[in-house]
């Protein structure tokens, strides 16, 4: 039995509103089964909530049942830390709601850091290069690119799986602004490259186009991430120097992206 919880509409049940504006939920023709399998794409506070009414109505009908959820994506795993005072430790709120809903498993695609596998209990990942290493067949002999030191291990970890050479790169950013303040590209002969860069989340872009602007030149410049937000869309990065913009996951699109 398997419930789709996706921007594009559920499958398998439905999602109303009261008057008063609170969500509900209505199960189709549910039956007891031995394992439910629920697909979310958690991407917004709605989703959230959505999944929480969704699990107590089916564990409802389902009381001795294996729980498994497919979640692509985990909120607030940016997150992952007080970055000031004032702020919240984001990812661990999401997590307490998360683990509250006891399942056995939780799957998802390349989470952010190792937080996110401390906090949210049975979680494990799906191999995060999979696709990559598919699009990277269209760049002979590429320089892996890590974008800043929070990339560097997923990087580093992608660029061995291939043999291929790796720069790490580094940036300043302002924890109250989010301002990239400076950025920092090692001397490494680039020209006439095929030039790769891999992270997990591209948001609005701009860790990336401050890498394109401080290159010194290259053959072919690519993007390839995990889960792309692309909040001030994808023109901005072309406009930058990047060709090719894979992502795994597309927030925008809701669908596999590639894109040249």
């Amino acid at each position: 039995m398997k419930y789709w919880l996706t921007r594009k509409g559920p499958e398998g049940y439905k999602k109303f509103y009261f008057p008063s504006g609170e969500m509900g939920i209505e199960l189709f023709n549910a039956v007891p089964s031995s394992q439910v399998e629920i697909y979310a794409e958690l991407c917004d506070a709605d989703s959230i909530i959505e999944l929480v009414l969704l699990v107590d109505a089916l564990r409802y009908i389902n009381k001795d049942a294996a729980f498994i959820l497919e979640a692509p994506y985990i909120p607030f795993g940016r997150q992952d830390r007080h970055t000031t005072s004032f702020n919240p430790f984001s990812l661990r709120a999401f997590a307490k709601i998360l683990n509250s809903l006891e399942f056995d498993s939780v799957i998802t695609y390349d989470p952010h850091s190792l937080v996110t596998a401390a906090l949210i209990n049975n979680l494990r990942s799906y191999d995060r290069y999979a696709d990559f290493r598919d699009m990277i067949k269209l760049f002979p002999a590429p320089i892996i690119i890590a974008p800043d030191s929070g990339a560097e291990k997923r990087a580093y970890e992608f660029a061995e799986t291939i043999n291929a050479e790796l720069m790490v790169c580094s940036k300043k950013r302002n924890p109250k602004t989010g301002n990239i303040e400076g950025y920092y590209v090692p001397p490494v002969d680039t020209f006439d490259r095929n030039l790769v860069v891999v992270d997990d989340i591209c948001d609005g872009g701009m860790t990336f186009i401050k890498l394109a602007e401080n290159l010194n030149g290259y053959k072919s410049l690519s993007l390839l991430v995990t889960h792309g937000i692309f909040s001030k869309g994808r023109e901005v990065l072309h406009d930058s120097g990047y060709g090719l913009i894979y992502s795994v996951f597309d927030f925008l699109e809701k669908e596999k992206t590639n894109e040249n």
